[in-house]
Parts: structure tokens; sequence; C-alpha cells
């Protein structure tokens, strides 16, 4: 059955072990060697297996550079493989007499996880099973930027019977190299999706050795068993802490729709050049005399403040923004001096709010992505204009928080 499954790798620096992996592949028809990078003679080794189809991509993440090899794969049913993964011989076996004609059918493999060579059964390495064999027509990688995962609605899973030797550390620099990249698309991925704080990245870090090296028998593998726990107990201490930083930097840009008076910029634009954390900058609509209404304390600040022309549509003028997250105010409005501050432990992924302030002064509050995924909308720098947005989101699976 070797020509009814196309196997899928992806390789960066992959020299140590591509070479006993591709071995172990040779009775399979296809190989897809996705490279996103390498530096030393990776593709090389790749080149010298007649059954390697080699292809190159920048990195987009753990689960669409699974999806984009499996894509570039001739056949349906694909053995996702990593470089430094080995099959046993009884697993090839097994793998090439498999009947695969039930598509709605995924298989587990068992994984013997290695540290310099040394099968460690502890810190949470044993008993370790990954989903590695799935029909592409029925299902895919998640796609995240790491801890990706076959998706198996809809399927039966079955385990089959053979081994993957991983061989996935060699030595403790290349322990701490990989938990700095890992923990850092963990911060990526989950920005403003999970909240975290100094406390809660401790106790993750602390609660992880103690499981690794004491309940997970770390403590029965020498200085490997403390090394991987503690490393594992530091990946945790940095997602966590990474995260609580990244939710802590938003740029926000606010843009003021026009008032009743032309002193009702003045008002606003005193409010927010007094906040405790200035936003990236502020875009407000009419003459280019504006400059006239903006008060001292906003020539005083570092607030980046410029004028578009009354006319412009509100989409349009967003699109303009530097910002990642954007605030829609009327002019008039006065925002309270910790306002930009305290929004940045309210603000939630895919989500936009409405924040009440006084009659007539409500803020909304958005992602710029959010809104110019969206068609063009006809919305114009006026309160209708605002509903028109507030509308569009909503009807867009945008959730109001």
């Amino acid at each position: 059955m070797s020509n009814s499954i196309s196997v899928t790798i992806l390789t960066k620096n992959s020299r140590k072990h591509l070479a006993a992996c591709l071995h172990a592949l040779q009775p399979f028809s296809e190989i897809i060697v996705l490279d996103n990078g390498s530096t030393d003679d990776t593709l090389d080794i790749a080149a010298q297996f007649a059954n390697v189809k080699a292809v190159r991509s920048p990195f987009i993440g753990f689960g669409p550079l699974k999806n984009l090899a499996a894509q570039h794969a001739s056949n349906n049913w694909i053995l996702s493989i990593d470089s430094d993964e080995v099959l046993t011989p009884e697993l090839q076996q097994e793998l090439l007499q498999l009947n695969l004609s039930d598509s709605k059918l995924a298989y587990t493999i068992q994984r013997h996880n290695y540290y310099r060579k040394k099968l460690i059964k502890a810190c949470g390495w044993d008993n370790d099973f990954v989903l590695r064999l799935y029909h592409k027509a029925e299902t895919s990688f998640a796609d995240l930027q790491v801890h990706e995962f076959v998706r198996t609605e809809g399927l039966q899973v079955k385990r089959l019977n053979g081994i993957i030797r991983h061989y996935s550390y060699d030595s403790i620099s290349q322990l701490i190299t990989k938990s700095d990249k890992y923990t850092s698309l963990f911060a990526q991925e989950n920005r403003f999706r999970k909240k975290s704080s100094p406390f809660k990245s401790l106790y993750k870090g602390a609660f992880s050795f103690f499981r690794n090296y004491i309940l997970q028998r770390g403590i029965l593998y020498g200085y490997e068993g403390l090394s991987i726990s503690y490393t594992n107990a530091a990946n945790s201490f940095y997602k966590y802490i990474k995260l609580h930083e990244a939710n802590q930097t938003l740029d926000v840009s606010v843009v003021i729709l026009p008032g009743a008076a032309q002193s009702d910029l003045g008002i606003t634009l005193e409010s927010i050049a007094g906040q405790q954390e200035l936003p990236v900058e502020v875009v407000s609509f009419g003459s280019e005399e504006a400059h006239l209404y903006q008060p001292a304390a906003v020539a005083a600040s570092t607030l980046q403040h410029y004028t578009l022309p009354a006319n412009t549509e509100l989409q349009h003028a967003i699109a303009r923004t530097n910002g990642e997250y954007i605030l829609v105010v009327k002019a008039g409005t006065a925002l309270p001096p910790q306002f930009v501050r305290a929004l940045k432990q309210k603000v939630r992924y895919r989500a936009f709010s409405v924040y009440p302030l006084a009659a007539g002064q409500d803020i909304l509050a958005f992602w710029k992505d959010d809104l110019l995924r969206l068609p063009q909308i006809p919305a114009p720098a006026t309160a209708n204009g605002w509903q028109t947005i507030t509308q569009a989101l909503l009807q867009n699976g945008i959730t109001q928080v």
C-alpha cells in the first residue's frame, strides 16, 4: 500500500537525523520535504533519495506549513513525520500493509523520545501517542503556530502497534534554543486570547518542575531528567511571562468624529493628551485649520495628531491609521486619564466593545484588521457611520464584549 501514502516532512537545518529518517521511508513512493530556510546541507541530503520531492516556503507556523506540505502531495493519505523521527522496521511494514479503504479513519502512533540517544520514559515524554496518518480530504492540521494537531471531528481514531523513534534533543543548548522559539510562538498565538500575569507565570513554571521531576519521575534519570524537567519548567514560565508582556503591548489609534461645535475637538484632544498611556496617533476630520482648536497640552505632548478632509469615508480613514486597535469617539467626549491603559486589560481577540461614558459619549473599540477584512462599507465620519460599522462587525461574526 506504499503508493497510497505520501509522507510529509518539515525541515530547517535538519541534517543530523534526516538521512536516517528518509532511509526508513524508502519503501514509500512519495516524500514531500518542505524546507523553510535551511542553511546547511539538508536539501542536498534530501536530493539523494529518489522518492523525495523538495519544496520551499517561509515559516508561516507549524500547522499551516504541515497543511501546505499535504497540498503538494499526490496521495490523499498523509503520513506526517518530523525530520528527527525514524520509523522502526515493524512500523514501516505495518503501514505498508494497512488497509486504507476507509477515509474516515485516522491513526495514532506511539513515539519513543530520546535525549542524547538515551530513551527517556519520564518528564511527560513517556506514553506519547501522536496522530500522524490521516486522509487529507477528511481533515487537516489546525492552523496553529505551535502545538499543532490533526482535527478529529467526525473521524474514528485507531492506534497502530509500531513505534516512532524521536531523537528530539542532542544537547542542553538545543533545549534552550528551541525553548525561546516555541515560547515566543505561544505568546504570539495566544495574545489577547488568554490572560496571564507574573504570578501565573511563576506558578506555571514551579508546578511544571514539580510535575516533571517528581510526579513524572525525572529524578530517576540523572542529569538528563533534571535538565529536561528544568527546561520544561522554564518553558512554562517564559510562555506565560511572554504572553503577559504581549498582552501589555497594544498600538492604539483614536479616530475623532466631528462634533456639534469646533471647540468640541479641543475637549477630546486635551483628554487624550492627558492619558497615562498615549495612543500612537489621533485622527480627526475637518479643515486644515483644525490645529487652531488644539489645546496647549496637546502641543506640549508627544501626541501625533493629523486631520483628514471632512468628506473622508470612515473606513478609509481607519485604513490609514498606524494602530492595530481603533477607538472611535465623538468630538466633545472626555476620556478618563486611565482609559487607554485600562483598555488593554479588557481587549479580546476578534471582539469589539462599546464603552458608555455619558449620554452621547460612547466609545467604539475594535481591531483594525476585523474591519479591513469586511467589504467596503459606505460609512461617513458621523454617528450614522459609527452605527453602520457596528452592525457590519456583528453581521460578520465579530463578538461584542
